[in-house]
């Protein structure tokens, strides 16, 4: 295995990505410092098309702040320079490559691991992003934040990945993709789609391909009305309500029926001490299916455990989230939890 260290940036960066590719590790500062900030975690974003330096950057530090650990981000420089260029012009699609000059993939795997290694990386230097990316990510699952563009990016690393390790390399990867136009992914990994419902990018994507047609009516993506917007910054500022929508349950007609309570519940546990997150969805719960708000918190408040009232007085944002559960849960469960004496 590969010294990670020679892809993985060790010290947060101030500036902005200086070429295609870069590679750098960006900290919200206004978080940085917080009790419950997870400095050990990582996750890696790459952003889409026309993206200038700065527009990165900031779209690292939001994924930060909300995600309440570092980021490392890949920056995909196609189309910054204002010259209209396109991704899929420098994308070369692995897999096809692969299927083109070998008759199967089984015939490529009977390779040396060099020489199959070296194949593979030959074809992604076309595009520094997906070459920064596959060296990144190849020997450590971190979750991906993909926006955009930056999704054909990653698929495309992915099936690299795939077809020089085998699909047990993919097993247990988590992708969030935003406002993607990509219908095609490797299988293996576990998909988590947003849509703005006016994005214009993957809406085009939806009504313009067969491949498009079939994943809007799959009823695998999570969508959120906000007007005509692909921002990224607008999906970080919309991200609570995507997560209440993923665990709505509704009729054909987008009529909602009940909520998932449990299934938020455990979401929420899952994100650890990230409370300022939690809350926030917690508080559109309580809006939208105040019915169910009870069922939440008892169940967020045992996949949590015991420790829950000693972690939440350790910040504004557990504090908040505390007194949220106290006006929520019943009495038998704020003793036992040490919310009340």
């Amino acid at each position: 295995m590969p010294d990670l260290s020679l892809y993985e940036p060790t010290f947060p960066s101030l500036l902005p990505p200086h070429k295609d590719g870069a590679i750098n590790l960006y900290v919200n500062s206004e978080v940085q410092h917080h009790a419950h900030f997870n400095r050990q975690r990582r996750v890696v974003f790459i952003n889409g098309i026309t993206n200038r330096p700065k527009d990165h950057m900031d779209s690292c530090l939001a994924l930060s702040m909300l995600q309440f650990c570092p980021v490392i981000g890949v920056y995909n420089a196609t189309g910054s320079n204002g010259k209209g260029s396109m991704l899929l012009n420098t994308l070369v699609d692995v897999g096809e490559c692969i299927t083109g000059k070998f008759k199967s993939y089984d015939q490529f795997r009977l390779l040396p691991q060099q020489q199959r290694a070296g194949f593979v990386t030959e074809l992604l230097e076309a595009n520094p992003a997906a070459l920064s990316l596959f060296r990144l990510i190849r020997h450590k699952k971190y979750d991906i934040h993909a926006h955009s563009q930056g999704n054909y990016i990653t698929s495309n690393t992915l099936r690299a990945i795939r077809a020089l390790d085998g699909s047990a390399a993919l097993d247990g990867r988590v992708v969030y993709t935003y406002g993607s136009p990509c219908g095609g992914w490797p299988s293996g990994i576990r998909l988590i789609n947003m849509e703005f419902c006016w994005d214009p990018i993957p809406n085009l994507f939806q009504i313009t391909s067969i491949q498009g047609v079939l994943r809007s009516f799959s009823g695998s993506i999570t969508k959120v009305g906000n007007g005509v917007s692909h921002s990224f910054l607008e999906y970080m500022k919309h991200n609570p309500m995507f997560v209440l929508k993923r665990f709505e349950q509704g009729d054909p007609l987008g009529c909602v029926k009940s909520l998932e309570a449990r299934g938020v519940a455990l979401w929420a546990a899952q994100q650890g001490n990230n409370f300022r997150r939690v809350f926030a969805v917690f508080q559109l719960v309580e809006q939208f299916h105040r019915v169910n708000v009870a069922n939440v918190c008892h169940h967020y408040m045992n996949g949590y455990g015991t420790n829950l009232n000693f972690q939440l007085n350790r910040s504004p944002e557990g504090q908040a989230l505390r007194q949220f559960l106290k006006k929520h849960a019943n009495a038998y469960k704020q003793k036992e939890f040490g919310l009340v004496a």
